[in-house]
């Protein structure tokens, strides 16, 4: 697929990925309500869970960098949402929910206790991730959701968060060099996390 059929694919399909973060979202806070009860499962989320959808900028950027020869496959945060709990043991109740849920198939991309293990002083980005693709094809507010599409859902604790907040644009994704101290400085702050 050259870099303009992906464009249109994006154009044409946007509406749908956002619809499937809206359902894997309202899914996901659903089972923690069913779980907890409404008045914990209030508390339990620090920040409100809002499906991002990737601007086709940004992924026709990220194709371009990546050099993806198919990034309909490969591409796997058109959409995507952010689970923020307090404490790391609580990434273990929405990662239980994802992974039971029958109304897709959920698979770990990335998993930062493994991470840890591999490189224990490794100081860097931690976060789970998951990709989520429904298990069948079907209609929600009006949007096809098909097999294929793949929601990227994050948990991470809120420390976490306010890492890769302070990163991201900076440090992971920088306009220019950054500076070894700089990084150095950052896996110091980690590491004190």
């Amino acid at each position: 697929m050259d870099i303009n059929e992906f464009r249109e694919f994006l154009q044409t399909r946007q509406d749908a990925y956002a619809a499937w973060g809206r359902f894997v979202s309202e899914e996901i806070c659903s089972a923690l309500r069913n779980s907890l009860g409404d008045d914990k499962a209030k508390l339990f989320l620090k920040i409100h869970s809002e499906p991002r959808l990737k601007t086709i900028a940004s992924a026709l950027g990220k194709v371009s960098r990546k050099g993806y020869d198919n990034p309909m496959v490969q591409m796997t945060d058109l959409i995507g949402v952010r689970f923020v709990v307090l404490l790391s043991v609580e990434i273990k109740t929405i990662s239980d929910i994802i992974e039971n849920c029958d109304k897709w198939h959920a698979t770990v991309s990335k998993d930062y206790l493994s991470e840890i293990d591999v490189n224990p002083k490794i100081f860097d980005y931690q976060s789970r991730h998951y990709e989520v693709r429904p298990i069948t094809q079907f209609d929600y507010r009006g949007e096809s959701i098909t097999p294929e599409m793949c929601c990227e859902v994050q948990v991470r604790t809120l420390l976490q968060h306010a890492y890769a907040e302070l990163v991201h644009d900076s440090i992971y994704k920088p306009s220019g060099d950054v500076p070894k101290s700089a990084e150095r400085q950052i896996a110091r702050s980690m590491a004190l996390m």
